[in-house]
């Protein structure tokens, strides 16, 4: 009589199971920080959008009305920044939530 049992045995299994136990320990930290380093970018790249876009349209205006005033467009940002963007498309936070600017002393500031 032949024994012919094909398988693995629960020794075989326990080493698989404790590799990707191992392995996802690693895995999922890595994951979080790349997570959390890609929104982090996200963000200061919006925000950099945000400012072109703010001082492009500071110039625009300060062509055609040498009075204008910084603060004027940010605030005209915050109440409509659609208008700031190509095809009304305004950057939006990773998690899609809006930024704000402000302007201090001819700084422009973005926060989210």
């Amino acid at each position: 009589m032949r024994n012919n049992q094909n398988g693995f045995t629960l020794m075989e299994l326990i080493v698989v199971v404790v590799i990707i136990g191992v392995l996802a320990a690693i895995a999922v930290p890595k994951y979080n920080d790349l997570v959390t380093n890609a929104t982090s970018a996200a963000n200061d790249a919006n925000k950099k959008a945000i400012e072109a876009a703010i001082l492009m349209e500071y110039s625009d205006r300060l062509m055609s009305d040498s009075s204008t005033d910084l603060a004027d467009v940010v605030s005209d940002y915050n109440d409509a920044p659609e208008d700031f963007f190509l095809n009304g498309k305004e950057p939006k936070t990773p998690s899609g939530g809006s930024y704000t600017a402000s302007e201090s002393s001819g700084t422009i500031s973005v926060t989210y």
